[in-house]
Parts: structure tokens; C-alpha cells; sequence
């Protein structure tokens, strides 16, 4: 058979030289079928090795191999089920409802973005949970924390059938969760980002945070499919500017009556008969949902897919 000398067999070639006349017999008359039939020949060594007892030492090789091939298949199984745990990074928040007393806690999905502002007089931003500081002021959409701007513009509009919500999103929110899960500064991120060729400057960049629906020039897009090896994104960029060139002006004409809304609900001065029919569509929106951020804390959490 032409085995190979090893630990195994040790001993085999010695012992070989021992073996009888009717022991050459036993071997001759057990193993059966055409020469060549490798199947049948080992099949029937193994039942001489079962049957005869001086080959008993053979049997415990075998169930050697058994129990190695056994470790071997928890082994695999256990890389599977490490393979199908999924870790998600949140950040649990607790938060003051502007106007009133009352303390509670919300747990932000890291790649979701949200409106928030720095001080009461700020600027109203967008930003992921990552970007967010306790004493800042933060807008919860319909008091759900998966609901983004995004969705709120096609919801008040009617855009579900002229805008692909999917294809401008899918992009940043994967974008932000490589961020978090990486724990990348944005002078990180921007580094990156010139090392696959992009040619932004880093303030235009600072637009990954959230702050802009899109990049204005589509081949940032390819740059960033480019750092998250994403090839959907590579390969569909220019369909994916599209869809968010069809939204920009919305997006930025929205964000400016958002501004009006939240800055009077936060010094308490708002008066709902004085807003337009659409002022009015996103008060109702987001009149429950304006936090002042006490504590922020970012955690994972593992599951099985």
C-alpha cells in the first residue's frame, strides 16, 4: 500500500516481518473484489482488523481517527456560530424632554442619523450619535429612533414612488457604521478617503458626518464604495447621485423650516396657529421628540443572526 513511515505505524514494518504463514492467509482470503477497487479494499482491511485480534491495536488507530474527526466538526461548528454572531454598536443616552422635568433613556442605532444642536442658538445639524455631546440638543422623529430626516421628507411629501429611499441611505449608513465599528476619528475617515483618491478638501468632507443628504461630486461616492469595499456602491454611483440630487433642495428647504420649529419649541414660544400647512405636518412630527443629552455612552451589543 505503499504507507509511509509515522508515529502511527510504528513498529508496522518490524512487526510485518513477524507475521505467520495462516496470518498471510487471513489477509489473502478477507480482502475480496476486482484489483484496483480501492473502496472494497480498504473496507474489507477494516473488517480483518475488526475480526482478527491480533490486530486489535489497528482498531484503536481507527477510533483515533474518529474521535480527531469529531473535534474537528465541533471545531467547525464553533467558527460558525463566532461567524453568525453579529455585533451592533449603539449609544445609550439619557435625556431631559425640553419643557419638562422628566428623565429618560434612548438607545441610538450608531449608523442612524439624527437633528441635533449644539446650543439653543445653534445651528440645526445632522449628525450620527457618534458626533453627539451631553448639553447638546437632539430630535427624535415621531419618537422612533430608526425614523430619519429622510424618512420624514418622503413621508410629508408623498415620495415613496419618485424617490429610491434605499439607494441614498444605503450608502451612508453603511459609511457610518464602518466609522463607528472602526472607531475612526473623521481626520481618520479624511485620510482615507485621500488615499483612494479623493480630492475634497477636509471641511467639504466633514459632510460625511451627516450633515448633507449626499457629496455634491458623485465620484466621492466611488472613493467611499472604494474604502468599504462596497462594489454596489462602486459600480451604481451615478445612479445613487441621481437619487440624491432629486432630494437636495427639498432637503435643504426642509431643514431651514425645521430650524424655525425646533428653536421656538426650545424657548417655548411656539404657537401652532402661526405655522403653514407643511410647518405644521413636521411640528406634529417632532413637537414630542426634542431631547436636551444629559449622558451619552457608546456600547455593542452581540446576537446571533
Amino acid at each position: 500500500m505503499r504507507v509511509p513511515k509515522g508515529n502511527i505505524f510504528k513498529g508496522f514494518s518490524e512487526s510485518n516481518k513477524k507475521v505467520t504463514q495462516r496470518e498471510k492467509e487471513l489477509i489473502t482470503e478477507g480482502i475480496k473484489g476486482e484489483p484496483g477497487d480501492h473502496r472494497d479494499f480498504l473496507d474489507n482491511i477494516k473488517n480483518i482488523l475488526k475480526t482478527n485480534k491480533k490486530y486489535t491495536i489497528y482498531k484503536e488507530y481507527d477510533e483515533g481517527f474518529s474521535k480527531i474527526e469529531d473535534n474537528i466538526l465541533e471545531l467547525n461548528k464553533k467558527a460558525l456560530e463566532n461567524l453568525n454572531e453579529i455585533s451592533e454598536i449603539y449609544y445609550k443616552m439619557k435625556v431631559r424632554i425640553v419643557g419638562e422635568d422628566k428623565i429618560i433613556e434612548k438607545v441610538l442605532p450608531a449608523e442612524k442619523t439624527y437633528l441635533y444642536l449644539e446650543t439653543e442658538e445653534g445651528d440645526i445639524l445632522e449628525g450620527t450619535p457618534k458626533v453627539i455631546k451631553p448639553n447638546f440638543f437632539i430630535v427624535i422623529l415621531d419618537n422612533d429612533v430608526r425614523k430619519s430626516f429622510l424618512d420624514l421628507i418622503i413621508d410629508v411629501f408623498n415620495l415613496e414612488e419618485t424617490a429610491d429611499k434605499r439607494l441614498i441611505e444605503f450608502w451612508r449608513d453603511l459609511l457610518f457604521k464602518f466609522i463607528d465599528d472602526q472607531d475612526l476619528s473623521y481626520v481618520d475617515f479624511y485620510r482615507l478617503y485621500k488615499d483612494s483618491g479623493g480630492k475634497r478638501e477636509y471641511q467639504t468632507i466633514l459632510g460625511a458626518k451627516g450633515h448633507v443628504l449626499g457629496p455634491q461630486d458623485p465620484m466621492d461616492l466611488y472613493y467611499i464604495g472604494n474604502i468599504l469595499k462596497n462594489e454596489e456602491i462602486m459600480e451604481d454611483f451615478n445612479i445613487i447621485d441621481q437619487e440624491i440630487r432629486k432630494l437636495r433642495n427639498l432637503h435643504r428647504s426642509t431643514g431651514r423650516k425645521m430650524r424655525l420649529i425646533i428653536r421656538e419649541i426650545l424657548r417655548g414660544k411656539l404657537n401652532p396657529d402661526h405655522l403653514s400647512f407643511d410647518e405644521y405636518l413636521f411640528y406634529e412630527k417632532i413637537k414630542d421628540g426634542v431631547f436636551e443629552v444629559l449622558e451619552i455612552e457608546r456600547s455593542a451589543v452581540s446576537h446571533n443572526s
